[in-house]
Parts: C-alpha cells; sequence; structure tokens
C-alpha cells in the first residue's frame, strides 16, 4: 500500500528546488523503503508518494528475469524479511514452464541451468516463521534461445509464419530500403530473400549497407521481422550493389521484404490516410516516396513488399522506383511461359511450362490466402522445353488457387478455379 502527502506553495518560481528531507521514527520491529519515494508537480502544488511500512512476515521472490538458454540462473529470496522475528525456512517451486533442477529448494538463494530453448518458467518462494505463518511471492524466468547464424530464407520458413518465431537469431544482408522504424535486408535475388528489421528508427544505416543483425523473430500482423530493439547491428561494409528486383505478376507470401517489379495502370488515388493506391491488381503505398500518380496512366513500379494481414504492398523508394509507361522492355519481359487446362477445373488440371534458360525452378500450388498446399515440380528446367504436369485436387475444396512458376530471378502465376 502507498500513501500521500500534498502540500501547497501558492506557485512555484521556475528553476526553484523541492528538497524532501526523509525521517524515520519507529521501533526495530519495521521497516521502510525510503528508495521508493516519488514526486509529483505541479505550478502550485507537490504531492509525495511514499510505501507504508513493511509488518509481519513478507516473502520476496526477486524481480523477474531474462536470461539466455543454457545458462546459470540465480532465484534470490533474500530481500524476503519478518519484522516480527526470523524466518526460519524457505521452499521454492516451480509452476510452470520445461521442468527444471534447483540445486537447493530449501534455501533462500538457489539455482538452476535454464532450458536449451525459449520458454517461460515460473517460480513460487514461500517463507516461514517459527508460528508456522507462511507467506508467498512469484517470480518469472523468460528463457530466450539463439538459433544462431541463420540465411535469411532459412528465418523465413518459405511458409507463412516463421519456424524461429520467438527465437534470437543472428542473420546477415544489404540494405535495400530504410523506413522510419526499421529497414528491409536481403541476402540473395528473388522469393523468401528479404526480411524487414525493426528498430524503432534508432540505427542509423544507408541503402547498400551491408549489416549483421542479431534479434527476436517475431510475427506483426502477418509479417516476419526481427526486432534488434534489445538486439544488436553491425555494419559490415557500404556502397554494396543491391540485388535485382524480381518482376511479379502476383504478389504472395514469398515475396514478402524481398525487391520486386510490378506493372500495371493506375486505377485509384492514393488513399489521404496510409498513402495507398492501385497500380492493376497491385497495391502501392507512398511510405517512403509520396508520389502522386495519375488516373488511367501505366507506371513500372519497384520497391520491396510490404504485408499487413496478407496484403501485400510494393512500397517505392524515390524517384528512380517510378517510371511511366511500360516501355521498358527488359522489365516486362515474359521470361516464362505458364499456362493451365482446362479452367475451370475438377478434379484434375494439366500444367504447361517452360523457361527462357535452363535453370533450377519450382512449381507450387497456392491458395486464397497464399499459404503454400502443394509442390508439383522442384529441379532443373531445360531452355525452352515444353513441361507437362497433372495436378489432381481431389483432396482440396472448391475454389480459387494460383500456380506458382518460380526462379532465381523471376516468379510467375496462374490463377485457377476448382470447381466440384
Amino acid at each position: 500500500p502507498w500513501e500521500s502527502f500534498t502540500d501547497g506553495n501558492g506557485n512555484w518560481d521556475e528553476g526553484e528546488a523541492l528538497v524532501i528531507q526523509a525521517r524515520m521514527y519507529s521501533d526495530e520491529s519495521v521497516e521502510y523503503f525510503i528508495d521508493l519515494i516519488s514526486v509529483e508537480t505541479t505550478s502550485d502544488m507537490a504531492t509525495i508518494n511514499f510505501p507504508t511500512p513493511l509488518e509481519g512476515l513478507i516473502a520476496n521472490a526477486g524481480s523477474d528475469q531474462t536470461v539466455d538458454a543454457g545458462s546459470v540462473v540465480i532465484l534470490d529470496g533474500s530481500g524476503s524479511v519478518n519484522t516480527d522475528g526470523d524466518i526460519i525456512a524457505y521452499l521454492w517451486e516451480q509452476t510452470s514452464g520445461i521442468a527444471v533442477n534447483l540445486d537447493d529448494e530449501e534455501t533462500m538463494t538457489t539455482t538452476f541451468i535454464a532450458p536449451d530453448e525459449s520458454t517461460v518458467l515460473e517460480f513460487d518462494l514461500t517463507v516461514y516463521d517459527v508460528d508456522e505463518n507462511e507467506s508467498n511471492d512469484s517470480v518469472s524466468i523468460t528463457v530466450l534461445a539463439s538459433a544462431g547464424d541463420l540465411s535469411i530464407s532459412d528465418i523465413q520458413g518459405e511458409q507463412n509464419s516463421s519456424p524461429y518465431e520467438g527465437q534470437i537469431v543472428s542473420s546477415t544482408g544489404v540494405v535495400t530500403a530504410d523506413a522510419e522504424y526499421g529497414f528491409f535486408i536481403q541476402d540473395a535475388s528473388g522469393p523468401w530473400n528479404g526480411i524487414w528489421i525493426f528498430d524503432f528508427g534508432d540505427n542509423s544505416i544507408n541503402r547498400g549497407d551491408e549489416v549483421e543483425v542479431s534479434g527476436m523473430v517475431e510475427e506483426y500482423n502477418g509479417l516476419t521481422e526481427i526486432s534488434i530493439t534489445d538486439g544488436s547491428l553491425d555494419i559490415i561494409s557500404s556502397d554494396n550493389t543491391l540485388f535485382n528486383s524480381v518482376n511479379v505478376d502476383i504478389l504472395d507470401e514469398s515475396h514478402e521484404s524481398v525487391l520486386v517489379t510490378v506493372s500495371g495502370t493506375c486505377n485509384s488515388e492514393p488513399d489521404p490516410e496510409y498513402g495507398e493506391w492501385q497500380l492493376g491488381n497491385h497495391t502501392i503505398q507512398n511510405e517512403m516516396y509520396d508520389f502522386d500518380p495519375v488516373l488511367g496512366q501505366e507506371y513500372t513500379i519497384t520497391g520491396p513488399v510490404d504485408c499487413y494481414n496478407s496484403q501485400y504492398k510494393v512500397l517505392p523508394r524515390d524517384v528512380n522506383d517510378v517510371q511511366e509507361g511500360l516501355s521498358n522492355s527488359e522489365l516486362i519481359q515474359d521470361f516464362s511461359l505458364l499456362n493451365a487446362y482446362p479452367n475451370p477445373f475438377n478434379p484434375t488440371l494439366t500444367i504447361e511450362f517452360s523457361t527462357l534458360s535452363t535453370e533450377l525452378i519450382e512449381v507450387s500450388i497456392y491458395d486464397i490466402i497464399g499459404q503454400k498446399i502443394d509442390i508439383l515440380y522442384s529441379g532443373l528446367s531445360q531452355a525452352n522445353i515444353l513441361n507437362n504436369i497433372t495436378w489432381n485436387a481431389s483432396n482440396y475444396s472448391s475454389g480459387d488457387y494460383f500456380i506458382s512458376l518460380k526462379a532465381d530471378n523471376f516468379t510467375k502465376t496462374h490463377k485457377i478455379t476448382l470447381i466440384k
């Protein structure tokens, strides 16, 4: 419990000092914590808040802790008091989390080895006096496990949510864009190779910097990110060449935080609140570069892809990321052939595909929310050879799906409809 004392001085002059003198008048059976005093002031009033004295038997299990996996953890009950006598016994008990072995559960201070994985452990401390009175307190220990150095695609896991969510990871990449509360990095060109780094904008980085980051993997409204607010960042080198953007027809989970290029016709003006506008079937957001498009004008836009609750948005970074028209043949070149028939189908679909060059590709199926549900082919595609594969959708429900043909430097998508 807390008590307060308020005193008015009519008016406090600017710069005038307020001196608080704390005096204790008590016998030995009362304990005060003077360091907990706080002061609230206005122009004509000062309020001093101070705790009431502690009396009797009171357990104190210590402050909550955040520790590294595999480290030695100390549980400290030395803050427990008994103003009416001695504490004759201590008892530590684990109440939740992965079971650990306490060094000695009947001492004031005990230790244990933290588990090798991220988890939260809860402990209760009970103290006893000579009359068998008892008092309880609890403490929470958050254990953080590091998964070590990982590529960005490993962190992304090639799925909607990272398999390393809630774990500490380290990764290296080149900064492709910086925004108000963080920045994007990539360690290769193409799908799954980009990630958002959240830092509240506290770090001074530039596009082209190669950085090593260490932090917690989190999922924020569908966006996989590494939060380094309690982590670290090291700049390895600067002025590096950025990875090539990926030319995309339909955005999906694999393009999250990756540099892409999209083309189309502007069919809406920027939203006044969020700066979002439509380019064909793509959403563009003026978060890093404020651009006023012309309705009906064709544009080619480059930028990293943001994700908010499965809505994918391209974020142009500056004037160089916005080109009028579709005249740049390199940007709109049809790198591949992808066709499917019959469409609609039930339940068997034939898929034809070919590539301009010999390269490793993957042909997969995504559902309407962007989750990969099947891989039909993963391997080498010979240049200019027409390939045929069949997908049997007997185990899937009616609805729209997407066939995705992905290589290192391009992605092509085809919409299909299953009707049963």
